[in-house]
């Protein structure tokens, strides 16, 4: 495998700490009486079977005044804020900004002498139909288990410079994290689940198709997920196994370009039920209390959804001025991440159930 200096950064830092996360992990289990080979057997799983999703905005539009999916289809591969100049969390693409300083405290000041920039995305490991950090965007890329071999791990975001950092050879104190919260506060990753219920259904979750992933409900994760770094390129025709779609774009130039995608690349396209909420129903008290105006702006005869966002979006673009008295020109880019955040959190879907409580 190719060599990736921000790789074995992150496990220098990684390596010192794996003897103290192995004895956190045998507490839990202990206390949870479980067997002491189970995260071994875990981490197996994650060799064969792990899986990293890229979320994102198809429909969004790029500084030329594209559809983001269009640019990935002229490049072939996934693109960063970068390359991009939007970003679903913290946008900060400049030399020197909170990014770039961030990832030189991860990555040793790799990506400060060039290279391809690392691409945010996170481990999928409950596999919930909307995808391990649907905040990031409505859609997302399933990668093949061989990309996890250069990836990095941390648990939650690492804009937040978290200490439990690994990679595929080094996951102990990633793992030790997720486990102490879930016997903390019966929840993880999203997920309501006592360590015991959270170890069987992982166990079980990784070893099914992507149908079965479909008909899960969803987790509506906005902040709880193992962030994952993915080190070089992210080829569509050799990296991506599926893209699982918002089924709002069906019908959709959106949805043909990315089936249009999905066919040059060689890789399946999924349709998932996505959330659907009346701009009536949103709350003034969930990212601030313009959140219902900005909703019945965004609103396409008054419903939100994925698509109706990218409308807004297009919108927005061509009349920057378009939400201005509700603020500055920031606020209505701001505002499109907070509805799409709403509707992770109080969004309808079709026939879904909730997830079942621990145990």
């Amino acid at each position: 495998m190719e060599a990736y200096p921000a790789l074995e950064a992150v496990e220098r830092h990684a390596r010192p700490r794996q003897a103290q996360a192995r004895d956190r992990i045998a507490q839990v289990l202990a206390m949870s009486n479980r067997q002491p080979d189970e995260v071994e057997r875990l981490k197996e799983r994650l060799r064969l079977q792990g899986t990293v999703a890229l979320h994102f905005h198809p429909d969004r539009p790029d500084p030329q005044g594209r559809p983001v999916i269009a640019g990935m289809a002229q490049r072939g591969s996934y693109l960063s804020q970068f390359d991009t100049g939007l970003s679903n969390g913290h946008l900060s693409p400049e030399p020197g900004g909170p990014r770039d300083n961030w990832e030189s405290a991860l990555f040793g000041h790799h990506y400060r002498e060039g290279g391809e920039r690392p691409k945010y995305g996170a481990l999928d490991l409950v596999r919930g139909a909307d995808g391990p950090s649907p905040r990031f965007g409505s859609c997302y890329f399933r990668l093949k288990p061989a990309v996890m071999a250069r990836c990095s791990f941390s648990y939650r975001d690492s804009y937040r410079s978290p200490q439990e950092r690994g990679t595929l050879n080094l996951m102990d104190d990633v793992l030790a994290a997720m486990l102490e919260q879930s016997f903390e506060s019966d929840t993880a990753l999203g997920w309501p689940a006592r360590p015991p219920h959270l170890l069987d259904h992982l166990a079980q979750a990784l070893s099914q198709p992507l149908k079965w992933q479909l008909e899960q409900p969803a987790v509506r994760s906005l902040d709880h997920y193992i962030e994952a770094q993915v080190h070089g390129e992210v080829r569509l025709d050799r990296d991506v196994e599926s893209l699982v779609a918002d089924d709002s774009y069906r019908g959709t130039d959106t949805g043909a370009r990315m089936q249009r995608l999905a066919n040059e690349g060689g890789f399946s396209l999924a349709w998932r039920s996505g959330p659907t909420l009346m701009a009536s129903e949103l709350p003034d008290d969930f990212r601030g209390p313009l959140l219902p105006e900005l909703g019945l702006r965004a609103a396409a005869d008054g419903m939100l959804n994925a698509s109706a966002l990218g409308q807004a979006a297009w919108r927005l673009h061509q009349d920057p001025q378009l939400w201005r008295d509700l603020g500055d020109e920031s606020l209505a880019r701001q505002g499109l991440k907070w509805l799409w955040h709403a509707l992770v959190r109080f969004g309808h879907y079709q026939g879904m159930v909730l997830p079942r409580q621990s145990r």
